[in-house]
């Protein structure tokens, strides 16, 4: 008997609609990130599905990308846990190929963690340990780094990492976009959210040319935390300023990757309320026992043809599923 795995590719038109503001944005001067009331409840309509059926499949992606070439549409699938990705073609509606990431010898041990896609000539590979390697669907390796080798360690970077569920890199001109950290620990010292949190790397020179990005100041109470602050999403504008979705910050960030200005703007979900600050330790059932019951925002998706941003949240839940006793989880997104 054959297994077949089918692929459901589902594509929503989102319609947003929300309420006037019972309270002026005015009033969000020092707190940018305070919550925004009476938001109405997003609608949508789905205008296509496509099924894409075949017995190759792997399915199950940490990631989902598209990348345009032409008038083609391609939809990337990646599988962190086999190291495979996987391509469709959107607009015929069918699977092109699978990509092996370990098929070249340098590979072998690069178990990828995050994913970036330029172009079917252009994907960027991010392993734990700073490695990035940039390579095409043949897998030709066309050029490998290592950060923990390149980087001068200071008070302020000691390396990059790609996050689990997280934006790590994006391509702006010349320049490799990395998400990179202090030497401090994100749950017990404040001064991780005193530091920048990205370098813009020259991939001509393989120089870091600078640090950039700020935490909001909240994030920078000395005794008390949000669990996941130093997690985000992000998405870079047609204007060049990069918008930072905070895993647990009712605001967005908006950074201009010129001058390095950076603004708090209010951009909170009706579907969740105030987020409870908790002592600096690392306690992971707490956090997730947290994450779980107030719900945490995820990625921010842009729409280049309607011109919107899409913020993505995981709602609050009940710790348990009262139907199996089991913990939720605290990865369900809407």
């Amino acid at each position: 008997m054959t297994i077949k795995n089918l692929t459901c590719l589902v594509l929503l038109l989102l319609i947003f609609s929300c309420s006037n503001q019972s309270e002026s944005l005015a009033e969000y001067t020092e707190n940018p990130c305070g919550q925004l009331l009476d938001m109405e409840e997003l609608s949508y309509e789905r205008v296509k599905r496509i099924e894409i059926e075949n017995d190759n499949l792997l399915g199950l992606y940490g990631k989902i990308a598209v990348v345009y070439e032409g008038d083609q549409e391609y939809l990337y699938g990646v599988n962190f846990t086999m190291n495979r990705i996987e391509k469709f073609d959107l607009g015929n509606e069918k699977f092109l190929k699978s990509i092996n990431t370990t098929e070249h010898p340098s590979l072998y041990q690069l178990p990828i963690s995050e994913a970036y896609f330029v172009s079917p000539d252009s994907i960027f590979l991010f392993a734990a340990g700073g490695r990035i390697a940039l390579l095409n669907e043949q897998v030709n390796v066309l050029k490998t780094w290592d950060f923990s080798r390149i980087i001068n360690t200071n008070r302020s970077l000691s390396g990059v990492d790609p996050l689990n569920n997280s934006e790590s890199m994006f391509l702006r001109g010349g320049s490799l976009f990395v998400r990179s950290f202090p030497p401090n620990n994100w749950d017990m010292d404040k001064e991780f959210y005193e530091k920048p949190f990205m370098i813009e790397f020259d991939l001509e020179t393989n120089r870091v040319k600078r640090t950039l990005g700020r935490f909001p100041s909240y994030m920078k109470e000395a005794k008390k935390h949000f669990v996941n602050d130093f997690k985000f999403g992000w998405s870079l504008s047609p204007k060049g300023e990069l918008l930072v979705s905070y895993r647990r910050g009712h605001c967005l960030a908006k950074l201009n990757l010129e001058t390095e200005e950076q603004e708090f703007i209010p951009a909170s979900s009706g579907f969740l309320d105030e987020f409870e600050l908790v002592p600096r330790e690392y306690n992971s059932q707490l956090a997730r026992n947290i994450v779980i019951s107030e719900g945490i925002y995820h990625n921010l998706l842009h729409d280049p043809y309607r011109k919107l941003y899409y913020r993505v949240v995981s709602h609050k839940q009940t710790l348990h599923n009262p139907a199996t006793n089991r913990l939720n989880s605290a990865d369900k997104k809407h």
